[in-house]
């Protein structure tokens, strides 16, 4: 039994692989942040794509 409890516990906190989305950092992120500080970021990424040539509308 705590040889298999070790093998779990060492797979789990080593050995697998964390599946993180873009999704789940900018959420991770942007939950951390005041609403002024939402809209800084959003116009900050609005001029940064808009820099790089994507077209927004």
């Amino acid at each position: 039994f705590l040889m298999g409890m070790f093998s779990y516990v060492y797979y789990s906190a080593l050995v697998r692989e964390h599946h993180v989305t873009v999704g789940s950092v900018l959420q991770t992120v942007v939950s951390s942040l005041t609403v002024e500080e939402q809209v800084e970021l959003f116009f900050d990424l609005k001029r940064y794509l808009e820099g790089v040539g994507v077209a927004l509308a």
